[in-house]
């Protein structure tokens, strides 16, 4: 990709102070080293890891309000090495390595064997799902109430009748 970073670089250093543009500078030249070497990060987690390690900027300064004359430049570098200032995902990761369930079945060349696993992978699903909705709902009201079974003739007899208390508590 046809970026011209000297450009950006001189625009991103107009009217700034020296301190700032001596920053950039130093930026400028990790960022370039990166590019050479053919790296892919350039997350600002470790561009302000390297870069602090160097004693230029750390990443809290990248990430401050006030950084986005940073952000821009690490922006640039990463357009110009044909990727963005996202974490590349890790290629030997665990999550890579564990199979698909429609994978795992075409791996299998017994048809026999792959309908009981197909069966016992759509069960899973099933429970999963079922586990999901369970955990949802999980406010449970348990009565501890005793189980009593009134009659018609036990509610009348415990019934009494008071006379107002508004008397009582009006003074």
């Amino acid at each position: 990709m046809s970026v011209d970073i000297n450009l950006i670089l001189e625009n991103l250093k107009f009217g700034k102070s020296q301190r700032t543009q001596d920053s950039l500078n130093k930026l400028n030249t990790l960022l370039e080293t990166r590019f050479n070497a053919k790296e892919k990060d350039y997350s600002i987690a470790t561009i302000g890891r390297v870069s602090k390690a160097d004693g230029g900027i750390g990443e809290v300064s990248i990430r401050n309000k006030t950084g986005g004359h940073f952000r821009l430049l690490i922006d640039a570098w990463a357009t110009k090495a044909d990727t963005n200032m996202k974490k590349p995902p890790i290629p030997h990761s665990r999550k890579n390595e564990i199979p698909t369930d429609t994978e795992l079945l075409l791996r299998l060349n017994d048809p026999v064997m792959r309908a009981v696993v197909g069966q016992i992978i759509a069960e899973r699903k099933k429970l999963k799902a079922e586990n999901h909705i369970l955990k949802q709902n999980t406010e449970v009201i348990v009565d501890m109430r005793p189980n009593q079974n009134i009659g018609a003739e036990q509610a009348h007899q415990g019934i009494q009748v008071l006379s107002t208390l508004d008397s009582l508590l009006l003074p």
